[in-house]
């Protein structure tokens, strides 16, 4: 399978252009035989374990932050971002072409909505707050 097409079917991954998540493979004898998505909501994530997981950081966050959690909210501001890590494998010296990169994990990304400003030296600088999980 294309490596661009894997990533954006890897289960927990948000999949931005039509506002949905991967939520589960079914996987037939060897190979995966379909991809289910639902939109994105806050049911949708309670019915997976590692979804629920992942919601559950994502509102300790929010509230770290002082913040009330809405993950709809979150993804329609752009606050939430996901990313797919890979394990790769180098090819040997004879066969320079076959990188093997094996999907690993779906990190999410939580920025704050709320930023820092710093002035350093004569520039002003803004930062935001993430936590990766």
């Amino acid at each position: 399978m294309h490596c661009d097409l894997a990533e954006k079917f890897q289960p927990e991954d948000i999949y931005y252009t039509p506002d949905r998540i991967v939520t589960e493979h079914r996987i037939g004898r060897r190979t995966v035989t379909a991809v289910i998505e639902e939109k994105i909501s806050e049911k949708a994530l309670w019915r997976r374990n590692q979804l629920a997981q992942a919601l559950e950081e994502y509102e300790e966050a929010k509230i770290k932050w002082g913040k009330e959690p809405s993950i709809i909210r979150g993804y329609i501001h752009g606050r939430i971002h996901s990313e797919v890590m890979y394990v790769v494998h180098p090819p040997r010296e004879e066969d320079l072409e076959d990188i093997l990169r094996y999907l690993n994990r779906v990190i999410w990304r939580v920025i704050s909505s709320k930023s820092r400003i710093r002035r350093v030296m004569i520039k002003t600088l803004t930062f935001r707050d993430y936590k990766p999980y």
